[in-house]
């Protein structure tokens, strides 16, 4: 299996053991359909995507979003979106109020995937959200049951009007003792220790990564100031917009 698969798939089977065993893929026949109904090649990771999970994600699987390839192919079949060889909606959200669907733009290819940006089923601008779909998938998958799952969290935003929000932080948490238990792009960071987990996004993949928002999770407020005074001391990253849950006394 090629790295960035297989990179995904040890993250996602070491948060979920067992999860492999109610994956059910796509057969190469509905593989070559979805390519047709995009008119467009499909980023290689999105094919891997199909063949393991194109039918059910087991427990991975998003509430409110169908990444199905049974959806897919039936909102191509119905003309629910209009056709576009640049944007090709690949996860159907099922929330009935204000739903921005799931949609790749291939002009925007990266890391052998491609733009993840989101869009109102009536029109609208595109919302755009991560760099890749891999992307979205190892930060969902630690938010779901690592930053969920923790004691207490602490969610902000950090700043660099002149860099990269990324490149700032990644030498201060890897000597706080955490690890990157996969290589995200510039616009998206994850940091995993035993005890805490640490995930940011940017605000948007078409902007310069100079603001990220994150959440930090662990066992009590204090380790969690003690990682956001490091980052502060030792970087010029601007920290802002702080919300503590469950919230401090």
């Amino acid at each position: 299996m090629p790295g960035i698969e297989s990179d995904i798939e040890r993250l996602l089977l070491r948060l979920v053991p067992g999860a492999d065993l109610h994956w059910r893929g796509a057969s190469d026949e509905e593989v070559a359909q979805v390519e047709a109904s995009a008119g467009h090649p499909l980023p290689r990771f999105y094919r891997w995507f199909l063949t393991r999970m194109g039918h059910d994600m087991g427990p991975l699987a998003y509430p409110s979003i169908d990444f199905s390839v049974q959806r897919v192919l039936d909102c191509s079949r119905e003309g629910l979106f209009p056709p576009s060889t640049r944007h090709f909606m690949i996860g159907f959200v099922t929330e009935e109020a204000m739903p921005l669907h799931i949609f790749y733009d291939f002009a925007h290819p990266a890391r052998d995937d491609a733009r993840v940006t989101r869009r109102h089923p009536l029109g609208g601008p595109f919302h755009d959200r991560f760099e890749t779909l891999h992307d979205m998938l190892a930060w969902g998958a630690l938010l779901r049951f690592r930053v969920h799952e923790a004691a207490q969290t602490c969610t902000g935003s950090l700043h660099d009007e002149l860099g990269d929000v990324a490149v700032r932080l990644d030498p201060v948490m890897r000597s706080l003792g955490f690890v990157p238990p996969y290589t995200a792009g510039s616009h998206c960071s994850l940091f995993e220790r035993e005890d805490m987990v640490m995930i940011t996004t940017s605000s948007s993949p078409a902007e310069a990564p100079s603001r990220h928002v994150f959440r930090l999770a662990g066992p009590d407020p204090a380790i969690l100031r003690s990682v956001l005074g490091t980052i502060i001391d030792e970087t010029p990253l601007r920290l802002e917009q702080l919300e503590w849950r469950p919230p401090l006394p």
